[in-house]
């Protein structure tokens, strides 16, 4: 059976905590992502989602100056070896738009968006994708680069 680190995304696509709004708006556009993993050096410290970077620049939230007014750390944590239906089932009961993935030593390596485990674990045996308005967007597995930093960073 597939797990976690089979269908996850390397979590590479980072800004720091301190970098100003406009840098997060810039590397969504440059990178075509919906998902920036905030860090503070090489700590972890959350996620930035597109909607909501763009939604505080066109003024339909409060506005914010750096990624860290911004970010969310409403998220899970699993460890390599989950099994796709576990990532499933924390998708489905938890609304999260992405799931850390940890290892043994609770660095991060990586993520997985429900788009990811829907691919491998479809529902109703077909593989099938939600349209963007349902998952949001992202693209396809084999145009993920480029991506910066260390893959590996610390909770």
């Amino acid at each position: 059976m597939k797990t976690a680190q089979d269908v996850m995304r390397p979590a590479n696509r980072v800004i720091q905590i301190d970098q100003p709004i406009t840098e997060a708006h810039a590397r969504f556009k440059n990178w075509n992502c919906d998902h920036l993993i905030v860090v503070d050096g090489d700590r972890f410290k959350g996620v930035l989602h597109r909607s909501l970077a763009f939604s505080a620049q066109e003024g339909q939230t409060e506005p914010a100056e750096t990624v860290g007014d911004l970010k969310s750390l409403l998220l899970r944590i699993c460890p390599l070896d989950a099994n796709i239906s576990d990532l499933r089932h924390i998708f489905e009961r938890f609304a999260v738009s992405l799931i850390l993935i940890v290892d043994d030593e609770r660095q991060v390596c990586g993520y997985v968006t429900p788009e990811d485990v829907h691919m491998v674990h479809p529902v109703g045996g077909r593989a099938h994708l939600p349209t963007a308005s349902v998952m949001g967007t992202s693209l396809p597995r084999d145009n993920r680069e480029p991506y910066t930093m260390n893959p590996h960073l610390e909770l």
